[in-house]
């Protein structure tokens, strides 16, 4: 249990310490050690948006509104890529337990009637269920490399990512005449 005091990014060390060092199979070793850096990297951001906007107070109470504006657009956008890799991490922790479902065999949505109720009520329809299989098949290192560089064009962008918005690039049979092209490929264009 941290400390109120504990720094994040020591328990976090600690966690990717612990981790590489127990008996999970390699690729859960993998999906963990890639879930707790974008932890670090959220935390980075957010440490220093608090740092931005604190500076930004302090501008303000001065009358420094130039350099207030300045701080408050630095917090603004730590804010947004804390939040884009978040939404990120939401897409890799959904594949990662679709992942699981494949190792357990459940690759059916009508598998037992029991799975379905159970994805039904979680808001799974089968369409969408067919969509996570594809995208949960798809090689980890074309899709990691997909994921990076839409999460930063984005923030690069100053454009907030849903989690809807997110699905709508990542997921094979979306409608993509929607979708903006100036916002780049869905993945399963780009792969």
């Amino acid at each position: 249990m941290a400390t109120e005091n504990e720094n994040p990014f020591d328990i976090l060390t600690n966690g990717l310490r612990q981790m590489r060092e127990s008996n999970l199979p390699e690729y859960q070793k993998a999906y963990h050690e890639k879930n707790l850096r974008a932890t670090m990297q959220v935390i980075d951001h957010l440490v220093k948006g608090d740092k931005a906007h604190n500076e930004a107070q302090l501008m303000n109470r001065a009358n420094n509104f130039d350099e207030y504006i300045q701080n408050m657009l630095k917090f603004t956008g730590e804010y947004l890529a804390a939040k884009n890799l978040m939404v990120g991490n939401y897409l890799r922790d959904n594949r990662q337990t679709i992942r699981v479902m494949i190792e357990l065999d459940i690759e059916d949505y009508d598998a037992s009637p029991e799975i379905s109720k159970s994805l039904r009520k979680l808001g799974i329809t089968r369409n969408r269920f067919l969509d996570w299989l594809t995208l949960a098949s798809s090689p980890d290192d074309k899709f990691e490399a997909w994921l990076t560089e839409f999460i930063t064009e984005h923030t690069n962008r100053d454009i907030e990512i849903t989690r809807s918005r997110i699905l709508d690039y990542a997921m094979p049979r979306k409608r993509h005449k929607r979708l903006d092209p100036s916002e780049g490929p869905t993945y399963f264009q780009n792969a």
